[in-house]
């Protein structure tokens, strides 16, 4: 069968194929989704890409779902990169107006779009072990940690239901950072470990966040943004840039919930044919 593919980039170093719901019978309940993707996200092999993106309307919940695979054939819940591919997608193609829900695996996610490539996506509210996360001068935040390379501090933060070990750093020592990876595993911390750089109050740098499966551009930024707003390092709206990419992130102060504004650009359309297997 032949496939229209569109690949779109986001605010990161993500990459997603979006194929809407015409190609849906094609692929009854799921079945041939994980193969597809294998074979079409190959980089070398196939048009290459981060995941294949599955648009389908929702008769019932009048919504669009969002299903998405990755490069290895599994089925993801944490899709907060690819919305903005989908967000773009779906209110270019007249589907959906400016403001737009999309049920994802895990909840229905909020998208506002700004302009022609900008598009805002709402997050949680942020919250350690403890409860929600809010600025106290009395309270520390950071925690201790003993790795190769001496004691290091970092600061918890769960956003989206997703665990962040969040530590302040002046460059992108990677060694620096294998070992507070490392050192979190043997004590049995959970969550992805982000680096940030305060370049100053309006600007965070991540210098390195990783090409990994479930990793995402968009929550490590909003936790960098909390934890450096907890210590007093940046205000509440910055700038994130990890390597050539950037996004604003937002910590309403009223209501608590945290927003990404990012872009997502088109790469190309691609028709593929594509022969079950």
């Amino acid at each position: 069968m032949n496939l229209t593919l569109i690949k779109i980039q986001g605010p990161g170093r993500h990459d997603f194929l979006i194929l809407d719901d015409s190609y849906r019978g094609n692929f009854k309940t799921g079945e041939g989704l994980p193969e597809l993707s294998r074979v079409v996200c190959k980089r070398r092999a196939g048009i290459g890409a981060d995941g294949l993106v599955l648009l389908s309307w929702e008769e019932q919940e009048e919504l669009f779902r969002l299903q998405l695979f990755r490069s290895t054939g599994k089925e993801s819940s944490r899709v907060e990169d690819a919305l903005f591919c989908a967000g773009r997608y779906l209110f270019d193609s007249g589907r959906t107006g400016r403001e737009m829900n999309i049920l994802t695996p895990r909840e229905t996610a909020e998208l506002e779009v700004i302009n022609s490539e900008t598009l805002r996506l709402y997050l949680s509210r942020p919250e350690d072990e403890s409860g929600p996360l809010k600025e106290d001068p009395d309270r520390s935040f950071l925690r201790s940690l003993g790795s190769e390379e001496g004691e290091a501090t970092y600061i918890p933060v769960r956003i989206n239901e997703r665990n962040h070990l969040v530590r302040f750093t002046r460059s992108n020592e990677r060694k620096e950072i294998k070992a507070f990876t490392r050192a979190a595993a043997s004590e049995g911390l959970r969550g992805d470990v982000v680096s940030v750089i305060v370049a100053n109050r309006e600007k965070l740098i991540l210098p390195a966040v990783p090409r990994r499966e479930g990793v995402q551009y968009s929550l490590q930024s909003a936790a960098a943004q909390v934890a450096s707003v907890l210590q007093g390092f940046c205000d509440r709206t910055v700038l994130v840039r990890a390597g050539k990419h950037t996004c604003i992130s937002e910590w309403d102060e009223e209501d608590d919930r945290i927003t990404i504004t990012g872009k997502a650009g088109y790469r190309f359309s691609a028709e593929y044919y594509y022969e079950p297997g």
